[in-house]
């Protein structure tokens, strides 16, 4: 839960701020003049013009709530695909483990790479790739777990 709450932020981020220019401005500012939250720290467009306060609060709030949206599409996902996975041969959860932490490592490299690793949502995408590589690898290798009854 704590690498997908991470990781989900940094897409509430850019989704919100998205649909930010598209109701307040309008899809032909976003679309044809190409307006973007440039600066989401301190709520600055690509214009070079500084957001007022409430709209940069309002702002702030459709991000929260973008970022509970993803969490929960993410965990309740994560839930359907450990059900799913339960029925499945050990070597299939295996090969969704792995898949899931190199697709999380793709992420760090495609996003991250040229930035300083330690910044919270990379550190979390790397975390979370290894240990799902680990488990993958382990499961596959690992022997049955016993059953005392």
């Amino acid at each position: 839960m704590i690498v997908a709450a991470i990781v989900s932020s940094f897409f509430a981020a850019m989704i919100a701020d998205t649909l930010f220019v598209m109701v307040v401005f309008g899809p032909h500012a976003l679309f044809v003049d190409g307006l973007r939250v440039a600066d989401w720290k301190h709520g600055i467009l690509s214009t070079g013009a500084k957001l007022p306060f409430v709209s940069d609060l309002g702002r702030g709030l459709l991000t929260m709530f973008s970022w509970l949206l993803l969490i929960g599409v993410s965990e309740f996902s994560a839930g359907l695909l450990t059900a799913f996975l339960a029925h499945q041969p050990r070597w299939m959860s295996a090969i969704a483990r792995l898949l899931g932490g190199s697709l999380l490592f793709l992420f760090v490299g495609w996003f991250w790479l040229p930035s300083p690793l330690f910044h919270p949502i990379p550190l979390a995408a790397s975390i979370g790739g290894v240990v799902l590589i680990w488990k993958g690898v382990t499961s596959v290798f690992g022997s049955k777990q016993r059953t005392d009854g």
